[in-house]
């Protein structure tokens, strides 16, 4: 009983004494010295010998050996339960900046680094310096914008119409041919069916060029022209290559489920001819593809919203690049060869001029082949993508990043390329052609189609500058596929936009402005 009365009056004393100057519960120093002086009041109870003074000495000494009278650098730093949500923000103690070992954001080493503010500083810069261009011009030109002349105009090119519609007899005959015609013969392919084709593809490709050589209309006209009917010979070529394919899958009993590789494609090829319908074949003509399939992905329905706002998108950018061309490339080349340093007899001033002409011409030329580039590419075959709820509407490749020319005539019209590997890169290599042979066939059809595009509407005839100037990228091609350029794709777009910007492009307009002027009588 004693033992017991005499632990609880030494465990009160020593939590009143052991409390913090606010209030707050004994440390653990404390607590360990009053649990080691319980233990030593427990074993000195039993001994009824010892009188209370010396046990209350006791008690004093080891009050006086308590943690509050320790050394600081002694005692063990241990946060208190209070203290532990403690904020300590605004502690130079506390705020540890410098934790790990970094580089500086501009170090070569870094590998996410975001740079989108210097891209948006480039923009403005950008806009800045042309906009000071746009105040030059105006102030020292005025608006030299010339508006279509309406009905004059339309009358002057009314042989163009015409022939557009007339071509339209040898679309139906195409039709004909393969609903028809072709269903009768007992082989794949017959002579005289060859021949029907052959001579309707021609006549799509001859009357054009002979409506644009004989009437005086409009170059820009005339060349849409001409793009429109070789874009429909190259439709109904591969409408009778595709078809005299199922013919010959019937004929040499090939499976058509492994031939088409696609269950639709195969369900309604096998219905032919009757799956051949007039309907579906003017939407083959309207569609932004060279390529016929009897079935192609398509969406649900035609969103008109979509349609409209494409179509004023179409219609501005067609504004800017005429606006463009008017103000700055025609102004810029008529100069051109009206300076009298174009008349010197000094080739080095000459040359020094052409290339100073060049380099005036490179930024608006390129501004002016970008907005076409999406006026065509993105907002026309969409727009003919809408209307046929055509689905596959990946029409260019991003080109932009390009690091060979190669690439670059990949990716850039996809339509075309797509022809060109279909049609006749692969049915060619399939023949036994080696694969180089075959690639120089498909640049040499390229490039006689440009040269085809731009000299017979400016009523040049063939210059031939065109195609000589796409047979030359040949060897470029091969340089830019070396395998330095190659790992370095930097290297390869940088050398690209150089060749594509400051020397193609403003060297071909200046040389065909030039050529246009002497057989008008412009340059005497």
């Amino acid at each position: 009983m004693f033992r017991s009365i005499s632990t609880a009056v030494i465990s009160e004393a020593y939590i009143t004494s052991s409390r913090e100057p606010d209030g707050s519960k004994f440390t653990n120093d404390s607590k360990s010295t009053l649990e080691g002086t319980i233990l030593d009041v427990n074993s000195y109870t039993g001994l009824s010998s010892k009188s209370s003074s010396h046990r209350r000495g006791q008690i004093r000494k080891r009050r006086s050996n308590s943690a509050p009278n320790r050394p600081f650098s002694d005692t063990i730093v241990t946060p208190k339960v209070d203290e532990i949500s403690k904020n300590y923000s605004g502690r130079p103690l506390h705020e540890i900046l410098h934790t790990e070992c970094r580089q500086s954001l501009l170090s070569t080493g870094m590998k996410q680094l975001n740079l989108s503010g210097f891209v948006n500083l480039v923009f403005v810069i950008l806009v800045a310096m042309n906009f000071r261009l746009v105040i030059n011009n105006f102030r020292k030109y005025g608006l030299l914008m010339e508006i279509p002349k309406g009905f004059t105009q339309m009358y002057e090119d009314w042989p163009l119409l015409r022939c557009t519609l007339k071509t339209h007899i040898a679309i139906l005959f195409a039709w004909a041919i393969e609903r028809y015609i072709a269903p009768l013969s007992t082989k794949p392919l017959t002579v005289p069916m060859a021949v029907l084709q052959c001579l309707n593809i021609v006549i799509v490709l001859l009357y054009p060029y002979l409506t644009v050589t004989t009437h005086k209309t409009e170059p820009s006209l005339s060349a849409l022209m001409l793009i429109t009917s070789v874009l429909w010979a190259l439709k109904m070529f591969s409408f009778h290559h595709v078809c005299y394919d199922f013919r010959k899958s019937v004929w040499d009993g090939d499976d058509l489920m492994q031939v088409c590789k696609i269950r639709k494609e195969a369900k309604i090829a096998s219905k032919y001819p009757y799956c051949i319908t007039l309907k579906e074949f003017y939407r083959f003509i309207i569609m932004p593809t060279v390529c016929f399939q009897f079935y192609y992905p398509m969406t649900s329905r035609i969103n008109w919203v979509t349609f409209i706002k494409q179509f004023l998108q179409f219609i501005f950018f067609l504004t800017v690049v005429k606006i463009l061309a008017d103000q700055y490339i025609v102004v810029a080349v008529t100069n051109t060869f009206t300076m009298d340093e174009f008349r010197s007899a000094n080739f080095s001033t000459v040359a020094c001029h052409i290339i100073d002409r060049m380099l005036l011409l490179s930024v608006p030329i390129l501004y002016c082949w970008l907005m076409m580039f999406v006026v065509i590419f993105h907002f026309w075959c969409n727009m003919l993508a809408e209307i046929t709820r055509f689905g596959d509407r990946r029409f260019y490749g991003d080109w932009w990043n390009a690091s060979c020319f190669g690439e670059y005539w990949r990716k850039w019209n996809l339509p075309i390329h797509q022809f060109l590997i279909r049609h006749i890169s692969k049915p060619l290599h399939n023949l036994g052609l080696p694969r180089g042979l075959v690639n120089i066939i498909v640049f040499v059809i390229s490039a006689a189609l440009h040269e085809y595009l731009i000299s017979v509407p400016l009523g040049l005839g063939w210059t031939g500058y065109v195609f000589w100037a796409m047979i030359a990228q040949i060897p470029l091609l091969l340089i830019t596929e070396m395998d330095m350029i190659k790992k370095n794709k930097t290297l390869g777009n940088v050398l690209f936009w150089c060749v594509f910007c400051f020397t193609g492009q403003p060297l071909g307009v200046l040389l065909y402005w030039y050529l246009w002027g002497v057989k008008h009588g412009s340059f005497v």
